[in-house]
């Protein structure tokens, strides 16, 4: 028994498995950032984004509140995730958002980009939720924000099937 459980360790060590991955984080436009994934939020307002597939982005009051930081994001209705940072010396205009994934909708796109004003709020956040079927696409999703031609920030997510990470009770989904 004792050395099943030592090969069982060193499996756990050798194989690279999705809970175990690091996302690779870069915001040199940042002095402080988190990422993670939380219970969406209801907007309350949207922008219209030619760039995305439903042709605009919804605005949430104030940073989510994540419930687990890191990389790993399940994919489930009702779940939201990204990056919320604070720029100095402060910046208030526009940020150019990328948003990378697996393809999706019936164009297969895998690229979304719109351009989102940041305030003067200590926290800003950029991010996505998942809020219709077709949106829960497995893989390695990305978030890009550029200003005045400048890298403000760069993160990556594994979105993963939601039974492997705890499960996340939300209550009502947001889709409509």
């Amino acid at each position: 028994m004792r050395r099943c459980v030592q090969y069982l360790r060193f499996l756990a060590l050798a194989i690279p498995l999705p809970w175990t991955s690091q996302a690779a984080v870069t915001a040199p436009g940042a002095v402080s950032y988190s990422y993670g994934y939380f219970c969406a939020l209801e907007p309350v307002s949207e922008l219209e984004a030619e760039g995305t597939i439903s042709g605009t982005v919804s605005l949430i009051d104030g940073p989510p509140r994540f419930i687990r930081e890191g990389p790993l994001v399940p994919a489930q209705i009702g779940v939201g995730f990204g990056i919320v940072f604070d720029l100095l010396p402060r910046y208030v205009g526009p940020v150019q958002v990328e948003v990378t994934h697996p393809p999706m909708g019936p164009d297969g796109v895998t690229t979304e980009i719109w351009v989102s004003d940041i305030t003067d709020a200590v926290d800003n956040y950029v991010g996505f939720s998942f809020d219709l079927p077709y949106e829960l696409r497995e893989g390695d999703w990305g978030f890009r924000g550029t200003a005045n031609g400048r890298l403000v920030f760069d993160v990556s997510f594994n979105v993963v099937g939601a039974t492997l990470l705890p499960a996340v009770e939300c209550g009502p989904a947001l889709a409509s």
